[in-house]
């Protein structure tokens, strides 16, 4: 037991260690002068936090409050700031997306703590993977995907990816904790995930049922499982009160529940989401999208949420030109988003010269370019990822513990994906498939030439006890009785 012990802290030091060594690396390259305007609001937004001015994002007076943004990023950067503030370097406002970040100290102490959360969220996906694969299986995978450079990029950005990533790989580690040892703490470390989540970007907040469908299935109890998901979702609310309490003081009307307090309404997202669509269909230039998406960016805070519960944005929405449902383009459109949010390479590539802005899908790049060289060895990574489908068709099944943010967002890619880095939370989980998928035809290949029966252990622990064992003999599974 005491070696046992010893080797996984050993596995998990090694996995911590090179995801830390990858990011730093990257640290030294990338966005030293360049910061997306989503990273400048969130920078100005935590320097007015520990400057004492409020959650605002504006660089004078009077500091209007804000609530177009979820509010665990800048905060998580507003404590960074504060100990560098502390440390005796007054932290000092983005006043442009073009700019020395190297003249600000406290963007540099930031980007090395999100290369520390990057590094833990890689820890606890080895630590998730472990509850149901072999101990060096698990190694194996967690170890490649530390060095997984589309999320290992972000760690360079002021963006909430690298948040948003942890929070995500948090729920699913303490739920699958908790579906196989029915522990309460890690019910309650989930729900506390799971408002980390929701306070960074707002596309978790229907987890719970599925949640709900997972509990049951594993419990057999429509009431315990109904019990113990209203125990998550009340101290979920709980925790995001404050929030909701000051955007209620704000604007008085309990319709803000909605978006969670945020000022990015429904009827505003589904506004937004039309004009993309009469964009696509070439019924709009890209221009008017644009010039409509700023009009609604310029509006006040009190106004985003008037225009919302008024019914404005229902209004504009009716004025636009109309789209006749057409099949073939809706199954496009959904096709296109579930492409951009699945793993299509193991890299990125430069678009603008001098780590300004990348691409997550570098082969698309090389095909238009006609580097025919560097589009034949980008499909390496395009085919790694779409190994994962049949992973999901072989293996999903006796995985099913450690797959709930995994069946989430997937489906969920079809509305989201719009940006690749929407689905970054889950590639964990997507790498995970394609390397099994990987080890499959290795076994099969294997099996073919030695004409031999092949028994390999991958599965382990509860969740394998709770499978039906695999047909084949060559099976890459072993459950362990």
């Amino acid at each position: 037991m005491e070696n046992h012990f010893k080797h996984e802290c050993l596995d998990s030091l090694f996995v911590l260690t090179m995801a830390v060594v990858i990011r730093l690396a990257l640290n030294g390259f990338y966005f030293q002068d360049y910061t997306q305007s989503d990273g400048v609001d969130y920078h100005n937004i935590a320097v007015n936090i520990v400057q004492g001015h409020g959650y605002s994002k504006d660089t004078r007076e009077p500091y209007r409050p804000f609530f177009f943004r979820e509010p665990a990023y800048p905060l998580f950067l507003a404590g960074v700031y504060a100990l560098v503030d502390f440390a005796g370097f007054t932290p000092a406002y983005l006043l442009t997306a073009e700019y020395d970040l190297t003249a600000h100290p406290e963007i540099y102490w930031a980007r090395i703590a999100q290369c520390m959360l990057g590094a833990l969220t890689c820890l606890i996906l080895y630590l998730t993977l472990r509850l149901v694969l072999q101990p060096r299986v698990a190694f194996v995978i967690a170890l490649l995907f530390s060095a997984y450079l589309p999320l290992a990029v972000y760690t360079t950005m002021l963006m909430r990816e690298t948040l948003q990533t942890f929070a995500v790989v948090c729920m699913n580690y303490f739920f699958a904790k908790f579906l196989l040892t029915r522990k309460m703490i890690n019910l309650v470390f989930f729900a506390l995930a799971w408002a980390l989540s929701n306070m960074t970007l707002q596309v978790t907040v229907l987890i719970g049922i599925l949640s709900f469908v997972f509990l049951l299935y594993r419990t057999r109890s429509l009431r315990s499982s109904v019990a113990y998901i209203a125990l998550a979702a009340a101290l979920m609310f709980v925790v995001i009160s404050p929030w909701l309490v000051r955007s209620y003081s704000f604007y008085p009307d309990v319709r803000i529940v909605q978006s969670l307090g945020v000022s990015i309404t429904p009827q505003a997202a589904q506004y937004s989401g039309y004009l993309g669509k009469l964009h696509e269909r070439g019924v709009l230039p890209a221009d008017s999208v644009t010039a409509l998406r700023r009009k609604w960016y310029a509006l006040s805070e009190w106004e985003k949420f008037e225009w919302s519960f008024a019914g404005r944005f229902d209004s504009l929405r009716a004025e636009l030109p109309k789209v006749s449902f057409d099949l073939y383009d809706e199954c496009a459109h959904y096709l296109d988003y579930f492409r951009r949010g699945w793993i299509e390479s193991l890299w990125f590539i430069d678009v603008q010269g001098g780590g300004s802005r990348m691409n997550l899908r570098p082969h698309s790049k090389y095909l238009r370019a006609g580097e025919y060289a560097l589009f034949g060895l980008s499909l390496a990574g395009f085919m790694f990822g779409y190994l994962a489908i049949p992973g999901v068709f072989l293996y999903a099944r006796r995985l099913w513990p450690i797959l709930l943010m995994f069946f989430y967002f997937v489906p969920l890619s079809i509305f989201i994906a719009d940006e690749t880095r929407r689905m970054l939370p889950v590639h964990g989980y997507v790498f995970m498939f394609s390397c099994l998928a990987c080890w499959e035809i290795y076994q099969r290949r294997k099996k073919r030439k030695m004409d031999v029966s092949v028994d390999v252990g991958l599965i382990s622990g509860e969740a394998g006890k709770n499978s039906d064992p695999l047909r084949h003999s060559y099976s890459a599974f072993w459950v362990r009785k």
